[in-house]
């Protein structure tokens, strides 16, 4: 997955064609539809350091 973010950016960075650029974004997309879904994604607000603290408790 840190490959695909590098390629991404790499592509916004413009070290490709249009055209490969396209499809490798196309790809990355495709790739990371696979790890998550807009369902898994919370927009909202929340309390980080509640979490922090919690994950570094463990």
């Amino acid at each position: 997955m840190v490959l695909m973010i590098s390629v991404k950016n790499a592509c916004q960075n413009g070290w490709f064609s249009d055209k490969d650029s396209k499809e490798l974004l196309t790809l990355v997309n495709e790739m990371g539809s696979r790890f998550c879904s807009r369902s898994d994604i919370n927009t909202e607000a929340s309390n980080s350091l509640s979490v922090i603290s919690t994950i570094m408790s463990r």
